[in-house]
C-alpha cells in the first residue's frame, strides 16, 4: 500500500481507487473536448457533429455512474449530510460563479458586443413557430422585422418554411436551407431599419445593435453580429439568448436568482454538481431500502422508467434542481453502486476482460447512438442539463455502452499520473472550463483553420483540450494550496481558511 493511500486508511476516508480517477480523467477530458466541438461545430462539418453527438451520447451519465460506484450505504444524521453536501458540492458552485464573474467583466470589456455571427438550429426551440414567424402569420411587434426577413428569404427557405407552416416536422437537413439563407441575410448592411422597430420594446442587448451605424460598419464579424442579434429577437423574441448575453452587470442579479433556481448562469458548467446534489439527495432518502444487488438492479428499471416519464416536456429551465431529471439520472447512480456491491468489474485477473468491456461498450456505441435523435429542438444530441433524451431505448444503450467502454479503457490504461491527476481535479477543472465555454473556446478556436474531416477535427479539438486543460493547471494548483475548502475539500486546513467540515463529519 502506497503512502497515500496508508495516510486515507488512518483518516477514515476511503484509498483512492486509479482506474476510477483515470475514468474520471477522460470524462473531464470529454468534458472540454465536447465544448470545443460547439464552437468548431458548423451545419457543413459533419465531422464535428459526429464527434459531438457521440461524445453528447454518454460523458455526463459516465460522472454520474462513476459518482454511484463511491455511494454509501451507511447514511449519517440528516443535518450532517446536509452539511457535508452543501460544502462539497454548492460552496463550489457558488465559489467558481464568483471566480468566473470578474474575468466575465474583463472579457466584456475588451471584446464589447462581439458574440454568435451565424444563425445555428439550437438557437430555436419552435421550428413551427419560426416558419410560422418568416410566413408572417399573425400581427405583433415583431411582423415588419418578420416581413422583412421573409421578402428576403431564397426559393428553397420559402418552400422549407411552407412546409413548417403545414405543420410537416421538419428534419435538420430540411432546416438547412432556412439556416443558410438566414445566414447569407446577416451580410447587408441594408437587412433591418429602425422603421422595422418602430413598435418593437426591445432588450437592451438588441436596442445597442439597432442603434448602431450598420450602413458604416468595416468589420464584418460586428456587422454580422448585429444582424444576428436582431434577427434572434424577431423570431423568437423569449428565446433563452436573452438570459445568456446580457452584460456581466446586467446579468449579474439574473444569475443570482437563476442560481437559486438550481440553473448557475454566472458559471454554466456547474450545473452538474447541483444535479449531483440532488441525486445524492435522493440516494440519501431511498438508499436506505436499497441493501443489496438485487434490490439496487430491481430499483435501476423502476427509476429509469419513473424519471422517463418525469422528464417529458420539460420546459427550458424549469425543472427545479434538476429534481426531475435527477430521478432519471439516479438509474446510472445506481448503476455505479452495482457494479461496485456485485464486483463484476473484478471477474479475473486477465486484461482481456476490460479489453473486452472497452471493445463491446465501443462497438454497442458506435452502432447506437446515431439511431436517437436527440433533442428535437436545438440540436439533434442529447442535452442531459435540459432533459432533451431523444429516444428512450437508444438513450439507455448509448450512454451505458460509452460508460462501459471507458470503465473498460481506464481499467486497461496503465499507471499515468498525469491522467489520474486530471480525475482527482475533475470538480475544479469542471469549474474552470466555464472561463473556456463562453469566452476562451471561441478564442481559441479562431487560431486554427478545421477543415471538415474526421482527422481535422479531432487532431485540432484534442490539441486545444490540451492547451485549455494545461491553462488550468496554475489555477488548480493555487486553489489547492490555498482555498482547497471552497472548490470540494472543506475537511483540509489551508493558509487561508480552516477547515470547514471535521474529519468524521
Amino acid at each position: 500500500m502506497d503512502a497515500s493511500r496508508v495516510q486515507d486508511t488512518i483518516k477514515g476516508r476511503s484509498p483512492r481507487i486509479e482506474w476510477l480517477d483515470a475514468a474520471r480523467g477522460y470524462a473531464i477530458f470529454l468534458v472540454f473536448y465536447g465544448h470545443l466541438m460547439q464552437n468548431i461545430g458548423s451545419p457543413e462539418n459533419g465531422a464535428s457533429a459526429f464527434q459531438e453527438k457521440l461524445i453528447y451520447a454518454f460523458h455526463m451519465p459516465l460522472f454520474v455512474l462513476i459518482s454511484g460506484f463511491l455511494a454509501k450505504t451507511v447514511f449519517p444524521p440528516l443535518r450532517s449530510f446536509l452539511k457535508k453536501q452543501a460544502l462539497t458540492r454548492l460552496l463550489p458552485v457558488l465559489f467558481f460563479s464568483a471566480f468566473l464573474f470578474p474575468i466575465s467583466l474583463l472579457h466584456h470589456a475588451l471584446s464589447g458586443d462581439r458574440g454568435p455571427t451565424e444563425v445555428e438550429g439550437r438557437f430555436f426551440r419552435n421550428w413551427e413557430e419560426i416558419c410560422a414567424h418568416l410566413a408572417v402569420s399573425g400581427e405583433g411587434e415583431t411582423t415588419p422585422a418578420r416581413h422583412r426577413l421573409g421578402e428576403l428569404l431564397t426559393p428553397e427557405a420559402r418552400f422549407a418554411v411552407m412546409a413548417g407552416v403545414a405543420g410537416d416536422s421538419l428534419t435538420a437537413a430540411e432546416r438547412e436551407p432556412i439556416i443558410r439563407a438566414l445566414n447569407d441575410l446577416l451580410d447587408r448592411p441594408d437587412l433591418f431599419g429602425a422603421e422595422h422597430f418602430v413598435a418593437a420594446d426591445l432588450p437592451t442587448t438588441a436596442r445597442r445593435q439597432l442603434e448602431k451605424n450598420r450602413m458604416a460598419l468595416t468589420d464584418n464579424e460586428e456587422l454580422r453580429h448585429a444582424n444576428w442579434t436582431l434577427a434572434l429577437w424577431t423570431l423568437q423574441p423569449g428565446s433563452f439568448y436573452w438570459r445568456w448575453h446580457q452584460s456581466p452587470w446586467e446579468g449579474l442579479g439574473m444569475g443570482l436568482l437563476m442560481t437559486l433556481k438550481g440553473y448557475p448562469m454566472l458559471n454554466w458548467i456547474t450545473w452538474f454538481l447541483i444535479c449531483l446534489f440532488t441525486i445524492e439527495l435522493i440516494h440519501f432518502l431511498v438508499g436506505r431500502f436499497l441493501a443489496g444487488p438485487v434490490r439496487v438492479a430491481l430499483a435501476i428499471p423502476l427509476f429509469s422508467v419513473a424519471g422517463w416519464f418525469a422528464t417529458i416536456d420539460v420546459g427550458m429551465m424549469e425543472d427545479f434542481w434538476f429534481v426531475r431529471e435527477s430521478i432519471l439520472l439516479y438509474a446510472f447512480y445506481l448503476l455505479g453502486l452495482l457494479l461496485r456491491q456485485s464486483g463484476i468489474l473484478d471477474l479475473g485477473r486477465s486484461r482481456l476482460y476490460p479489453l473486452f468491456l472497452f471493445v463491446a461498450g465501443t462497438a454497442v456505441l458506435f452502432l447506437t447512438f446515431q439511431l436517437n435523435p436527440g433533442a428535437p429542438v436545438i440540436k439533434p444530441i442529447v442535452l442531459i442539463n435540459l432533459s432533451q433524451h431523444g429516444h428512450p431505448l437508444y438513450f439507455a444503450i448509448s450512454a451505458v455502452a460509452g460508460c462501459v467502454a471507458v470503465v473498460g479503457l481506464a481499467r486497461l490504461t496503465p499507471p499515468f499520473r498525469l491522467l489520474t491527476f486530471l480525475g482527482c481535479q475533475s470538480l475544479v477543472l469542471m469549474g474552470l472550463n466555464g472561463m473556456f465555454f463562453r469566452m476562451g473556446n471561441p478564442i481559441l478556436v479562431d487560431m486554427v483553420t478545421v477543415s471538415a474531416t474526421q482527422v481535422s477535427v479531432t487532431f485540432w479539438c484534442a490539441a486545444l483540450t490540451g492547451v485549455s486543460l494545461i491553462f488550468c493547471l496554475p489555477f488548480i494548483w493555487f486553489l489547492d494550496r490555498y482555498l482547497p475548502q471552497l472548490v470540494g475539500k472543506p475537511r483540509q486546513k489551508g493558509p487561508l481558511l480552516p477547515a470547514l467540515l471535521k474529519e468524521n463529519g
